[in-house]
């Protein structure tokens, strides 16, 4: 199947949602994470000593190439590796229609419950995506920080 980790050969062949909305994804985290990251720190939703110290962590996290990396890996990845993973055809269509109802819900109403939700969606995905490929850690670090964060924000 070496066509199929090229990006589009025969095994994305009616897949559904394919590899460009997987890698759409990753390439929405950062924005998705930023957003959840400002609301819960200008909101006062974090401790004050985690917030004044997630901002620095967040820089590094993108001055290394996280996402660039993360992204690299999803476009490199065997099908098979991503189907065995659940990001491909009908499972990653659920996974990322989860994503999006969450995303808007979100940003209509940013309060902690909404936010975590949107966070343990893109955990879903991210989750199956460091399965998968072995890459994303340390974002998922960082997302699982704030999210045990807004556990207690409510």
């Amino acid at each position: 199947m070496e066509a199929a980790g090229a990006g589009g050969g025969a095994g994305w062949e009616g897949a559904g949602a394919g590899r460009e909305a997987l890698l759409q994804f990753v390439r929405e985290l950062p924005d998705d994470l930023g957003f959840v990251f400002t609301v819960s720190t200008d909101q006062g939703y974090l401790h004050p000593d985690v917030s004044e110290r997630l901002w620095p962590a967040w820089e590094v996290l993108q001055q290394r190439g996280e996402f660039e990396n993360l992204e690299a890996a999803v476009a490199e990845a065997d099908f098979d590796v991503l189907a065995r993973a659940g990001l491909t055809g009908p499972e990653l269509g659920y996974k990322l229609a989860g994503v999006r109802t969450a995303r808007e819900a979100a940003r209509r109403l940013p309060a902690p419950r909404g936010l975590r939700k949107l966070l343990k969606w893109i955990d879903v995905i991210l989750g199956s995506i460091l399965a998968a490929v072995g890459a994303g850690e340390a974002i998922k670090e960082i997302k699982e920080g704030v999210e045990a964060e807004l556990d207690s924000a409510e």
